[in-house]
């Protein structure tokens, strides 16, 4: 594989990166997906968890391990999210930089 096809693929990783951050600012700004999602999902029910937690009902060990995977579940949501983020921030970063070495790699071909 030449220079020229390496920085290709890496420029058209780092676009899909931004493409899939870009979908989900999008995603964000959805009223329908904020009420779903944002508002009863992260919100209402992760809250609804804590509390039927710390319930009596809730005592019982297989319970609490049932309701901490529910949990962990939408922590692991909420972490992935925040990292398709951050990962389209930097994506931004590498590809102008991605962008200078292809136009040196192909001034050197000229």
């Amino acid at each position: 594989m030449t220079d020229l096809e390496r920085i290709e693929l890496e420029i058209k990783a780092e676009e899909n990166k931004i493409e899939l951050s870009e979908a989900w600012v999008m995603l964000k700004k959805n009223k329908y997906f904020k009420q779903l999602f944002t508002e009863a999902y992260l919100k209402d029910y992760a809250l609804g968890l804590l509390t039927f937690k710390a319930s009596i009902q809730a005592q019982e060990p297989k319970v609490q391990s049932h309701v901490d995977m529910q949990l962990n579940g939408v922590g692991a949501l909420q972490q992935f999210l925040s990292n398709v983020s951050q990962t389209g921030r930097v994506a931004i970063e590498t590809l102008a930089s991605h962008k200078k070495e292809r136009e040196l790699i192909m001034e050197d071909k000229e």
